[in-house]
């Protein structure tokens, strides 16, 4: 599957990664990276031009933001 080949190489990454997709292949991967069936990614209402903020932790990834828009000072200054 598509999105765990990207899962894994996020995790080989080091250090901050951004990504950018088109929006179904994002729920596709969140779904993934939650643990949940492919079909739920369908239910996730992800806006147009819209982010995700997924941050690591010590259990593993864990979603901290979702449908986040672009703002005067940058998407991601706001929430790091």
């Amino acid at each position: 599957m598509r999105a765990s080949r990207v899962l894994e190489r996020l995790r080989e990454s080091r250090g901050d990664v951004v990504l950018f997709t088109h929006g179904q292949f994002a729920k596709v991967l969140i779904a993934f990276m939650l643990g949940l069936p492919q079909a739920t990614a369908s239910r996730f209402a992800l806006g147009p031009a819209r982010g995700a903020l997924v941050m690591e932790r010590t259990s593993g990834l864990s979603l901290a933001g979702w449908n986040l828009a672009p703002n005067a000072d940058g998407l991601w200054k706001a929430l790091t």
